[in-house]
């Protein structure tokens, strides 16, 4: 992969992540064309339609998408599916450019018409999980605050 091209595909992932995320097994559904672009979802789906095409419900998925289905938490099915992407708009420009522009057009980060440049798109976030509780502290003789010290045991 160049690195245009392996930078387009980089800018893609969060959008092709939501969308697999958000729609498992039927990612590949075929698009509707009132389908809307400007959420993550709407526009990993175009993005994944355009490189993969669509498919009919008996049809398995590609491999690659097969496994970030199966595991969309699975960081090395992301970057299996980068790498498929990508190689898939190294040997096709016109898709690529095309990408490109779906891209720019939604706001996802690439600014003017030409590659590389841009910021990439915050990809969804899972919320934290709660702070465990620290367990006491407790003080050693000899240990206690300047305050506290020098007072008869006992009074605080």
């Amino acid at each position: 992969m160049t690195g245009d091209v392996a930078s387009l595909a980089a800018d893609m992932a969060p959008y092709l992540s939501a969308a697999v995320s958000a729609c498992g097994d039927e990612v590949l559904a075929p698009v509707r064309d009132d389908e809307a672009t400007d959420t993550a979802v709407g526009l990993g789906r175009h993005l994944l339609v355009r490189v993969f095409g669509s498919l009919g419900e008996a049809e398995p998925l590609p491999g690659p998408l097969a496994d970030l289905v199966a595991d969309p938490d699975n960081e090395g099915a992301q970057a299996e599916l980068c790498l498929a992407v990508g190689n898939a708009l190294a040997a096709d420009a016109d898709l690529a450019d095309e990408l490109e522009s779906m891209l720019a057009g939604s706001g996802g980060g690439r600014g003017g018409g030409g590659r590389g440049g841009g910021s990439r798109p915050t990809p969804p976030r899972t919320p934290r999980p709660a702070p465990r509780p620290r367990p006491p502290t407790w003080t050693l003789p000899g240990n206690e605050p300047p305050e506290q010290r020098n007072r008869p045991p006992g009074v605080r």
